[in-house]
C-alpha cells in the first residue's frame, strides 16, 4: 500500500512539475530530522499557512549546516518541502541527514577523497541534501523508483535513490 501511494504522489509530481509549488500552500508542515555527525534534532513545524516560519528555517540552518567548518546558509525550502512529502508518501516518520550545506573548503577537501563530488555541488548553495530512511522504508522507495524507471522526478527537487548505499540525494 505505501508503495500505490508513493507512485500516486509522485506520478502527480510528473505530471504537473509545479505540484511542489502548491506545497507552500499547504497549512502547518512538520518534519524531523537527525544530522549523523552532530546528532542534533528537529522535530517540529517549519511551515504554516503563511509560509516558512523563521524561527524554524533559522534552526534548520542550523541543523544542516556544514559540521566541518560550521558555516550555515539558508537552505532552500523547496527541498525541506519535497522531503516532507516524500516522508508522507513511504510513511517515514524522521529522516537521517547524511550530508547538506558544505563550504567551498569543505566540497574541496571531500573531492580530493571521494569519487563523484561536483566542483559546483549543489549543497554549495544548500539545494541538496543526502538522508537515509530506516531500511524498509528505503527498500520500499528504490522498489517503487525501479518499478516506475525513473531517475529524476520533473520537478524543481529531483530525488536520486542511492544504488550503493541506504540512502538517496535531493537536490533543487
Amino acid at each position: 500500500m505505501l508503495r500505490r501511494r508513493f507512485l500516486a504522489l509522485a506520478g502527480g509530481f510528473l505530471e504537473y512539475p509545479c505540484a511542489v509549488h502548491a506545497l507552500s500552500a499547504l497549512p502547518l508542515r512538520r518534519i524531523r530530522l537527525v544530522n549523523v555527525h552532530t546528532k542534533e534534532t528537529f522535530d517540529g513545524p517549519y511551515r504554516d499557512d503563511l509560509g516558512p516560519i523563521g524561527l524554524a528555517i533559522e534552526e534548520l540552518s542550523l541543523l544542516l549546516r556544514d559540521h566541518h567548518s560550521g558555516e550555515q546558509i539558508a537552505i532552500d525550502i523547496s527541498v525541506i518541502d519535497f522531503l516532507t512529502a516524500l516522508m508522507e508518501a513511504i510513511g517515514a516518520s524522521r529522516a537521517t541527514v547524511l550530508s547538506a550545506y558544505r563550504g567551498v573548503a569543505t566540497n574541496r577537501a571531500l573531492a580530493r577523497t571521494a569519487f563523484g563530488v561536483a566542483d559546483n555541488s549543489q549543497h554549495l548553495y544548500g539545494r541538496a541534501l543526502d538522508i537515509r530512511f530506516d531500511t524498509r522504508l528505503e527498500e520500499a522507495v528504490r522498489i517503487a523508483f525501479d518499478e516506475a524507471g525513473w531517475r529524476r522526478l520533473v520537478s524543481p527537487v529531483r530525488f536520486h535513490p542511492y544504488r550503493h548505499r541506504a540512502g538517496a540525494k535531493l537536490d533543487a
